[in-house]
């Protein structure tokens, strides 16, 4: 009966040292989830323009290859964009820190042709 007792009482601590670890990892879970909801993210298209990939541009209007020109989401926007399979969103830090990708690009439709060097 003693041994019965013991059982019982250890398998009480067990179940009080696991709801314990059980409510850390939520307020882990609900801390973790509330940073990246304030963040901010790109929305990439699948596509790509060369080398180049494609992102939703400022106000929603259109793509483009330019990171400057491309806007920035709230998780919950980012989130609502991204159910379309070829959408996906970038936390908007780890991009801007992504030194080695960015490029500067000149856009063709602005480069006057009449500096041309040599036509043929």
């Amino acid at each position: 009966m003693k041994a019965n007792v013991q059982i019982l009482a250890n398998l009480n601590t067990a179940h009080y040292f696991a709801n314990i670890m059980l409510a850390e990892c939520k307020k882990e879970t609900q801390v973790k989830t509330k940073k990246i909801m304030e963040k901010m993210f790109y929305v990439r298209n699948e596509g790509y323009l060369g080398n180049a990939l494609i992102w939703w541009k400022k106000g929603r209007n259109g793509y483009t290859c330019d990171i400057n020109d491309a806007h920035q989401f709230t998780y919950e926007e980012a989130e609502s964009v991204c159910r379309r399979k070829e959408d996906t969103a970038y936390e908007c830090e780890y991009i801007d820190k992504l030194l080695i990708a960015q490029k500067l690009i000149i856009d063709c439709q602005y480069v006057d042709e009449s500096q041309r060097l040599f036509t043929k």
